[in-house]
């Protein structure tokens, strides 16, 4: 416990660029580059919704592709180009699930990581050159991996304090949140991609980190129950800072 909050004061400290830019009458416009955790239930368009909710529009765009690594994005070209030609506020970065230190082989777990240091550099650049704000999308560890969201959270964190990039820290908002609920049901049972309660929970910090707010009383989705969405929107809050 310890450790989760000195992790979430230093995340804190890193988001507060990405809040400031916000002000009430802007329109943030926010691309997001990534994979089956930032499309499946279509996470973007969630946040988008929410934010809309409460009068605070946000515009999104997303590239994404199952499977696909920041590498794979950046050869891909696609990804680089729509930077280039956006007028985005924010760009979201989004790494693969699999590549870093929740793969086993030890060989792997040094590289790895390393190769989405690189990449992220890379994109950050072309974000920086388009005059918007690197975003990092600090996701969970697999179910049946907890352990590996300490290493996931240090990935981000070194990367993001070189950037001077935001975290969003949703993966450390998942751990809170199963630490007080273990029955809660945010990954689906291929013990990875997210339930839609789970991409509720991201997208609650993803609208606490943007925008500075407090998601508590926005609108649920679906069939989440209202104690269980006011629960997750309480840790998305406590996850972003409580500001």
């Amino acid at each position: 416990m310890r450790r989760f909050v000195l992790v979430l004061l230093l995340i804190v400290m890193l988001a507060g660029p990405g809040v400031e830019s916000a002000s009430p009458q802007q329109t943030l416009r926010v691309l997001f580059i990534g994979s089956g955790y930032t499309y499946v239930n279509n996470l973007p368009q969630m946040i988008s919704h929410l934010a809309g909710a409460a009068g605070s529009p946000i515009s999104v765009r997303a590239i994404v592709a199952g499977g696909a690594t920041l590498k794979k994005h950046w050869q891909d070209g696609v990804a680089t180009q729509t930077i280039r030609e956006g007028t985005w506020s924010h760009v979201v970065l989004q790494e693969q699930s699999t590549l870093g230190p929740i793969v086993r082989a030890s060989r792997e777990q040094v590289q790895a990581p390393a190769m989405f240091h690189e990449y992220a550099r890379l994109f950050d650049r072309e974000i920086k050159k388009a005059g918007a704000k690197t975003v990092l999308f600090l996701v969970w560890a697999h179910q049946d991996a907890p352990e590996s969201q300490a290493a996931l959270t240090d990935a981000h964190m070194g990367i993001a304090r070189e950037l001077d990039a935001v975290v969003v820290p949703v993966g450390p908002a998942w751990q809170h949140a199963l630490g007080k609920n273990p029955a809660l049901a945010l990954h689906q049972p291929d013990h990875s991609h997210p339930t839609p309660a789970g991409s509720y929970l991201a997208a609650c910090v993803f609208y606490a980190v943007l925008l500075g707010k407090n998601p508590q009383g926005l609108p649920r989705l679906g069939n989440l129950n209202p104690s269980d969405a006011a629960f997750l929107q309480r840790v998305a809050w406590d996850a972003a800072g409580g500001r």
